[in-house]
C-alpha cells in the first residue's frame, strides 16, 4: 500500500493503490460509459489535488488487481475499451501498473476468479497478440518520452471526449481519448508554436491552424485515442 511518513503530526501514505481516483473513474468513463468527460475530469482533478504532488506522481494506477474483477470483464469484454484504458494509464500522471494478463486480454470475475493461472496459449491467438504488441508500444513511449512523466494540463472535457497535455521543459505530447461509440472530430486549443503534430500510434500528421487562436483539429475513431507529438521535434 505504500510507506508511511510523519507530516504535521499525522501519518499518511506516500502512495497507495489508486482505486478511488484512477480505477473507478477510468472504469466508469472508458469501461462502461457511465459518466461523461466532465465528470471524469472532476474526479481525476480531485485526486491530483488532495495528495502532495510527489504522492500523485508515485500513485499506483491500476486497471485490475488481485481483489477486483478484471477490467476487460468489467468492460463487458470489449477489447477496444481495454486498449483505450491502457493508453490512458500509460500517459497519465502516476505509476502505471499492469496486473498480469491484462496485456493479453485475460478475463475474470471477483476474487478468486481474477487470479486464474496465466494464459500461456495467447501467442496462438491474433487478437491477444495484437493487444500485447499495442501495450508494448505504449510502454516504449512511456519510457522513451520524458514529458509523459512531467506536468499535466487538461485541454478538452466535453461529451465523451477527453484531451490533455503532458509536458516537461520544451517537450510536450497531446493525448486524445474518445470513449464514445461514434467517431468524432476534436478541436484542441494549442499553447505551443508547433505547426504540425504526428500521431505516435498510427503515423498520421495533423496541421495546426495559423489564423486567429492557434488550434489543432483532429479526427478520432470510436473507443480509440491518439498520442500527438510536435513533428518538428521528431
Amino acid at each position: 500500500w505504500g510507506s508511511s511518513s510523519l507530516w504535521v503530526g499525522r501519518k499518511y501514505f506516500d502512495a497507495v493503490m489508486n482505486y478511488r481516483f484512477f480505477r473507478e473513474p477510468v472504469l466508469d468513463f472508458i469501461g462502461r460509459a457511465a459518466i461523461d468527460a466532465r465528470e471524469f475530469d472532476r474526479i481525476l482533478s480531485r485526486g491530483r489535488i488532495i495528495y502532495p504532488d510527489e504522492g500523485v506522481r508515485a500513485m499506483m494506477n491500476l486497471l485490475s488487481s488481485h481483489d477486483t474483477e478484471r477490467f476487460l470483464t468489467a468492460a463487458g469484454g470489449d477489447i477496444r475499451r481495454l486498449k483505450l484504458a491502457m493508453l490512458f494509464s500509460l500517459t497519465y500522471v502516476g505509476a502505471p501498473t499492469i496486473y498480469y494478463g491484462d496485456e493479453i486480454g485475460m478475463t475474470g470475475g471477483g476474487d478468486p476468479d481474477c487470479r486464474q493461472p496465466f494464459y500461456w496459449l495467447w501467442v496462438g491467438e491474433s487478437e491477444r497478440v495484437q493487444l500485447h504488441d499495442y501495450v508494448k508500444k505504449l510502454i516504449r513511449l512511456r519510457k522513451g518520452q520524458p514529458c509523459l512523466t512531467g506536468n499535466f494540463e487538461r485541454l478538452v472535457a466535453k461529451g465523451m471526449i477527453y484531451v490533455y497535455r503532458r509536458y516537461l521543459g520544451n517537450e510536450e505530447m497531446i493525448i486524445v481519448l474518445n470513449a464514445g461509440d461514434k467517431p468524432a472530430q476534436v478541436d484542441i486549443p494549442l499553447g505551443s508554436s508547433s505547426e504540425c503534430y504526428l500521431d505516435m500510434l498510427d503515423g498520421t500528421r495533423w496541421q495546426a491552424s495559423s489564423a486567429g487562436e492557434r488550434r489543432l483539429t483532429v479526427s478520432v475513431g470510436e473507443l480509440s485515442g491518439r498520442i500527438l507529438a510536435p513533428s518538428n521535434s521528431r
